[in-house]
């Protein structure tokens, strides 16, 4: 029998308006370009290495987004791969509805789009059936799984939906329903992190999540990858091939007791030096700090005396009110004793974990201090 080579891919949303974009407006359609780059290089993933089956599962192309230079522009690079079969399963962000761009435009031969019933189709040269369904519109709380077929050599199923969530509104699919069809490959979508489960049934169903291909938010750090797969007699295997076109990358870092700019400049410049360039890189400043009380332009005058040049860095204050203890412990008031006894305690704390418990306890009393005194 033939070793069966596939491609799953899901959650795309191309069109969709850029979330979480840090600067200027003005460079936003960069990132939208990116997300059309990282389906680019895909199909040419698909196309050298001669891939027969592409699996789209769902979230491809966002609905009420999709432009006619979008769609143009998505139609061509699947034309790119006239010799490999594209299924795709409608998703909840772009459910087959008849006003969708499945069912409006045109689309290859070798393209295709499920519907909202579950369907079948076989391949006798692979011996393998592939079973999929969509979206009809932008939720779906019935779960259903295809009819079981007896014998099948290789079967897939390919849906976009919950795995494990039984009051999901975006199609739950039930593990133990699951268990009890002789299925090799569950190709799924909705889930932007990439996951896998393994079914203790008689055929071992691998359950896959590829994940995110490029990020769609701050949450989707790191590289993102596509899912290259392949089932024969032994069973499936699956390969992630970094696919992104830019990384996501948010670092935090704590800058209490960092006294002056060029100290946390430093701190910041040693942490930038660990990614690439290229990368959008957040920093988010944390802990607590005077700085941003002292001086607003704080931020502004940091980025400039970083000695690495990052076109895409941004730095966020994140920092809690900082206190000035070495002045609050020689006032003759409840608050200095406060200080002096807690500094007193954390210093004879030989334990690095109640010492950091005990300098939270410090700068909490402090705050609830505060707050009491603007209440009064």
């Amino acid at each position: 029998m033939h070793t069966i080579s596939f491609v799953h891919i899901a959650d795309l949303h191309l069109g969709e308006p850029i979330k979480g974009w840090k600067w200027d407006k003005e460079r936003v359609w960069i990132r939208q370009e990116e997300h059309q780059q990282t389906f680019k290089r895909i199909i040419t993933y698909v196309k050298e290495n001669a891939i027969p089956f592409l699996l789209i599962a769902g979230d491809f192309l966002e609905h009420g987004f999709v432009t006619s230079v979008l769609y143009q522009f998505v139609l061509e690079q699947l034309q790119r791969i006239p010799d490999t079969r594209i299924f795709i399963s409608p998703g909840n962000h772009d459910p087959y509805r008849e006003d969708s761009v499945y069912q409006q435009e045109t689309w290859p031969e070798n393209v295709y789009i499920f519907s909202d019933s579950w369907e079948t189709l076989y391949f006798p040269e692979y011996h393998l059936h592939i079973s999929g369904r969509g979206f009809g519109d932008f939720s779906d709380r019935k779960n259903s799984l295809p009819i079981p077929i007896l014998d099948a050599n290789y079967h897939i199923y390919l849906v976009h939906g919950d795995f494990k969530e039984e009051q999901s509104i975006y199609f739950p699919i039930i593990e133990k329903d699951l268990s009890e069809h002789d299925v090799d490959y569950v190709a799924l979508g909705h889930i932007h992190k990439r996951q896998t489960y393994l079914l203790k049934n008689r055929k071992g169903t691998i359950i896959h999540y590829p994940g995110t291909p490029e990020a769609r938010s701050w949450k989707e750090t790191g590289v993102r990858f596509l899912t290259h797969g392949t089932i024969d007699e032994k069973g499936v295997s699956l390969e992630k091939v970094p696919i992104s076109t830019r990384k996501y990358e948010q670092i935090k870092i704590n800058i209490t007791n960092q006294l002056s700019l060029n100290q946390i400049s430093e701190v910041v410049s040693s942490v930038i030096r660990e990614f690439d360039t290229n990368d959008y890189l957040a920093i988010q400043l944390v802990g607590r700090s005077a700085f941003g009380t002292e001086d607003k332009n704080w931020l502004i005058k940091l980025e400039k005396m970083l000695p690495i040049e990052h076109k895409w860095l941004f730095i966020e204050d994140l920092t809690l009110l900082g206190y000035d203890l070495k002045k609050l412990k020689t006032e003759q008031n409840f608050v200095g004793t406060f200080v002096q006894l807690m500094e007193t305690r954390i210093a004879q704390e030989t334990d690095q974990k109640k010492k950091r418990i005990l300098q939270q306890a410090l700068y909490r009393g402090l705050d609830a201090m505060e707050k009491e005194v603007v209440m009064q």
